[in-house]
């Protein structure tokens, strides 16, 4: 994903109220900074390969996860874990985001007393930013 496309994103997100929108905003911080580490490097490899699926302990350490999947719910980037391991929880996504889509509303923010998972529907994009 490219800087220009985060800016768009951020851009056609001016409508989400204040606090929705500084979250995006952290997002797309925290994917430049990924996008731009080298990907030869060893901390960032081990990291990659143990956060494979949610059930790794590595998933509630870190404060933010961040998905971008396609419309179709095919995975695009994830920042841990390999896209295509991760492609039945971005499916489930998807599903949520459609259904939802379905009866006329289009779904934000789902808030749990342990965790909370912020949607934008940007585009044909799904962007999903994840805090255990």
């Amino acid at each position: 994903m490219t800087t220009g496309a985060v800016d768009r994103i951020l851009k056609e997100s001016e409508s989400l109220k204040s606090t929705q929108l500084k979250v995006v905003e952290n997002v797309a911080q925290s994917s430049e900074s990924l996008l731009s580490e080298d990907s030869s490097s060893t901390k960032s490899s081990t990291k990659q390969a143990t956060c494979s699926t949610p059930e790794d302990p590595c998933w509630t350490n870190d404060l933010l996860h961040v998905f971008v999947l396609s419309e179709a719910g095919k995975p695009i980037y994830s920042r841990y874990g390999n896209e295509s391991d991760l492609s039945s929880v971005m499916s489930v996504m998807q599903a949520l985001v459609s259904f939802v889509a379905n009866s006329g509303d289009e779904l934000q923010l789902i808030n749990t007393t342990d965790e909370k998972f912020l949607f934008v529907s940007r585009s044909h994009l799904i962007l999903v930013a994840f805090s255990p």
